[in-house]
C-alpha cells in the first residue's frame, strides 16, 4: 500500500490517527536496534506528543527523539525532511531538559542520526503530499536535513 492509499482510523476519544499497526511495528525495530547500540530503553511519549521518544539509562532520561521510518534506501534522496513543528518541540526538550535531542531516520537499508544542533535549520521550505490524504497539515515547513550530514549507526536495519 502506497501512502496516498492510507486511510485514517478513529482512536478511543474519536480523534484521527494516521499511524497504522504497521508503522509501530517498524519504529518499534529500530528502537530495538537504538537501545541495543546506545544500551538505553527507548520509551514512546503518549499520542499527539510532538516529540516522538526518549531514551532512558539508570532511571534517567538520557536523550529525546524524533524517529522516522522510510520505505526507500538512505541513497534515494540526497535529503529527508524534519517537520519544522518537530525541530521546535526538540529544541525545546533539549533546552528545557538538558540532554541530547536527536532525529533518527530508518532507511529499508541503514539508519542513520543527527544531533538537533547540527542541522542546518535555514535549509527550510514548504513541502509535503502532493494531494490531500489525512490532513491539511500534510503540506507544511519542513527543515531538509542532508542523509550524508547524518552519522551511520548500523545497516541492514529495515
Amino acid at each position: 500500500m502506497s501512502y496516498y492509499d492510507r486511510k485514517y482510523r478513529t482512536d478511543e476519544a474519536g480523534l484521527r490517527v494516521f499511524t497504522t499497526p504497521e508503522d509501530h511495528a517498524s519504529e518499534d525495530r529500530a528502537a530495538r536496534v537504538i537501545e541495543s547500540a546506545w544500551r538505553c530503553k527507548l520509551h514512546r511519549f503518549p499520542h499527539y506528543t510532538s516529540v516522538d521518544w526518549y531514551a532512558e539509562r539508570a532511571g534517567m532520561m538520557v536523550a529525546v527523539l524524533e524517529l522516522k521510518t522510510r520505505s526507500h534506501e538512505s541513497t534515494k534522496h540526497d535529503t529527508v525532511w524534519l517537520n519544522i513543528r518537530k525541530w521546535l518541540a526538540l529544541g525545546m526538550a533539549r533546552i528545557g531538559l538538558g540532554v541530547p535531542a536527536l532525529f533518527v531516520v530508518q532507511f529499508t537499508d541503514q539508519l542513520r542520526y543527527v544531533d538537533l544542533g547540527r542541522i542546518e535549520a535555514d535549509k527550510h521550505r514548504i513541502a509535503g503530499c502532493r494531494k490531500f490524504v489525512k490532513s491539511y497539515t500534510d503540506v507544511e515547513p519542513v527543515i531538509e536535513v542532508e542523509v550524508a550530514s547524518m552519522k551511520l549507526l548500523t545497516k541492514g536495519v529495515g
